[in-house]
Order: structure tokens, then sequence, then C-alpha cells
């Protein structure tokens, strides 16, 4: 990856504002809270409403950074030496 792909990328998984949910965390809130909303108190749902945003937020940012099909992951080579 270009060290200019690589600055986009960092800029682009700046989480945005946490005031205004969107619609598909508000979704996937309301799937979660209907599925378990009875197992968790109303502090346990606040904190599963920011994960949920949260994990929404990343994988918006995730899904903007446009990889081509020579992209490979970044492999880290540590050579065998023996049991520890």
């Amino acid at each position: 990856m270009s060290v200019h792909r690589r600055a986009h990328a960092r800029k682009e998984l700046t989480p945005p504002s946490k005031k205004y949910p969107d619609k598909e965390s508000e979704i996937l809130y309301n799937l979660v809270k209907e599925s378990y909303g009875g197992r968790l108190t109303a502090a346990e749902l606040e904190e599963v409403k920011k994960d949920v945003q949260a994990i929404v937020e990343t994988s918006k940012a995730l899904r903007e950074i446009r990889l081509h099909n020579s992209d490979e992951p970044f492999v880290i080579f540590r050579p065998y030496r023996g049991r520890k």
C-alpha cells in the first residue's frame, strides 16, 4: 500500500461525531434491544448503543477504503527459533 493510501486510510478511520446516530446503527440497536432488551439494564442498553454506533462507524470507514486486486496484507515474518 502506498504512503498516500496509508495516510488516506488513517484519515478515513477517524470517527465522525457521535451526536447523531445514522439509520444503520439505529436499526441494529433496535434489533439488539428487541432480542435482548429484557435481559439488559438501561445502563447496559446505553453501552450497547454506543458500541453499535462505534462498530457501524468503523465499518463505514473500512468500506470507503478501496483496495486493488494487487493489494496484499502486511505480513510479519518471524523465523522459527525453537521452543522458548
